[in-house]
């Protein structure tokens, strides 16, 4: 495995700037020839992209697996009930409805950070499995 945040000169942190991370990703993408390599350029590109995966592999460098991690049943139930109210929205409320699922993303992802530089784990973790629930409602 290999750092993602370092292969894009990135900060290894759940929020990043996304403009920088395009920068970077255009400027290695022009210096090379090799399709194989372009190839690992974009797959690395998704993965640090995607909120969901950038928050595993950040902490996959701490040395911790989050597949070996479940969200709390009184969580999983609130997510089951939001999927529910979502595929039973009018579709004129649905766009209001992800712009705030995008909103408690970022808010999300700020918490992770800010617990990880409290070296509080436990909380980062459970803000992480959240990350990935509510990527799923979008």
């Amino acid at each position: 495995m290999y750092d993602i945040f370092s292969y894009f000169h990135m900060p290894p942190r759940a929020t990043i700037s996304l403009d920088q991370l395009d920068v970077n990703y255009f400027d290695l993408v022009k210096k090379e020839q090799s399709e194989r390599k372009i190839h690992e350029i974009n797959q690395a590109y998704q993965k640090i992209s995607d909120p969901s995966q950038r928050v595993y592999q950040l902490f996959l460098l701490k040395g911790i697996d989050l597949e070996q991690y479940k969200l709390s049943s009184q969580k999983l139930l609130e997510y089951f009930d939001l999927q529910e109210t979502i595929e039973d929205m009018q579709p004129h409320l649905l766009e209001q409805y992800y712009v705030e699922l995008h909103n408690q993303i970022k808010q999300l992802l700020s918490q992770i950070d800010e617990y990880l530089e409290d070296n509080n784990l436990t909380e980062a973790i459970e803000m992480a499995l959240e990350v990935r629930y509510v990527m799923r409602l979008q």
